[in-house]
């Protein structure tokens, strides 16, 4: 008979490990350890499906039961897959001899496995995943102990239900917060991640021997595109300017979009001076590559496009992320007017030019 006290004590343990960070996998790994200690069974297990059958968790006592719970899975047959279709308990108090799941009864005659109940895990008429418990001797469990499985099995599933939604709520605050920082077309952080950056780049900065730099990137005439081919090629621009970007970075280097075709590059851990000149040279000659885009049902366009760079370095002292950027993009338009596709270095260090190349659009051939 069932052990009362015992799934007292199981049943609260399930319900304090919610109050810890315990996964789906942790929950089912505790229930088929307990059951076998609260009834007259050898062994148990469980499995949660998907609607269309898949199998998204299982657990169960042992090994060999292990390989039974999966076995149904796999050959599509077994009361465990019944009672997910069915919403029904089943009982097999006879496995070897039953016709109904001739494979499993082989499988479980030699694992020692005579007989095996199963109970419903649903949300309502929704399906969520069965609880079987095996015996080593042919028999149906008794009615006290039927039920007391299928409270446990009842408990589980809310449990089940409550981590999930709890999965669910964490995924949707994390996906909030990436939005929350980071730019929708491109995928770079944003203005507001950069800032955070900055300051922990900055003030790690000031307990080092190393300094911190910032690239202000913006692309000379980018509204020829959009006005020629329309703001869809605009973006697809926008997105292959990133990509290549990247490819150009250092690892550790920051790449961002403040909005619009301006894109700020953190430089951290400079132990020379020039590095970031070294970087700005790099992003320049990069920008001059043509870039082929295709977007929507227009035809490939190769275009031509340079960007005009500013390089401010944060120096010594308490410099704030804002007076950084702002003395970056401050060099920027100096180098937009001395003709764009090249960049500036403000500060201490003399201004170097990267001489403009012929600034072309053209439909690819």
């Amino acid at each position: 008979m069932v052990d009362q006290q015992r799934l007292t004590d199981a049943l609260v343990d399930l319900a304090a490990s919610l109050t810890r960070d315990c996964r789906i996998q942790g929950l089912l790994d505790q229930i088929v350890e307990q059951l076998p200690k609260i009834l007259p069974v050898v062994g148990a297990g469980v499995l949660l499906a998907g609607r269309h059958r898949e199998l998204t968790h299982v657990a169960a006592s042992d090994p060999t039961l292990l390989r039974l719970q999966r076995m149904q899975v796999e050959q599509g047959e077994g009361p465990c897959l019944d009672t997910f279709v069915s919403g029904q308990p089943v009982v097999v108090p006879d496995l070897p001899r039953d016709t109904r799941y001739p494979a499993l009864g082989r499988s479980g005659a030699e694992a020692g496995v005579a007989a095996v109940s199963v109970f419903p895990m649903t949300v309502g008429r929704a399906p969520l995943g069965a609880l079987a418990v095996y015996r080593s001797t042919p028999g149906a469990l008794e009615p006290a102990d039927a039920a007391a499985a299928q409270v446990v099995a009842d408990v589980a599933t809310a449990h089940v239900v409550n981590l999930r939604t709890r999965a669910a709520a964490c995924d949707r605050a994390e996906l909030l917060r990436q939005q929350a920082l980071h730019d929708p077309l491109t995928g770079l952080p944003n203005r507001l991640l950069l800032h955070d950056r900055l300051q922990v780049a900055m003030a790690k900065a000031r307990r080092s021997d190393c300094n911190v730099a910032v690239l202000f990137v913006d692309l000379d005439d980018f509204k020829v595109i959009n006005d020629s081919y329309g703001h869809s090629a605009g973006d697809a621009m926008l997105v292959a300017v990133a990509e290549r970007l990247r490819a150009v970075l250092r690892p550790g280097d920051t790449l961002a979009r403040l909005g619009g075709d301006e894109f700020v590059v953190l430089c951290e851990d400079l132990t020379d001076c020039h590095m970031a000149e070294k970087l700005a040279s790099r992003v320049a000659e990069a920008l001059r590559e043509p870039f082929v885009v295709n977007y929507g049902r227009e035809p490939t366009h190769e275009i031509t496009l340079t960007g005009s760079v500013g390089v401010a370095y944060a120096g010594e002292g308490a410099m704030m992320p804002e007076v950084l950027l702002r003395d970056a993009d401050a060099a920027m338009y100096q180098a937009k007017r001395h003709g764009g596709a090249r960049y500036v270095v403000t500060g201490d260090a003399v201004h170097r030019f990267v001489e403009p190349p012929d600034r072309s659009i053209r439909a690819a051939g």
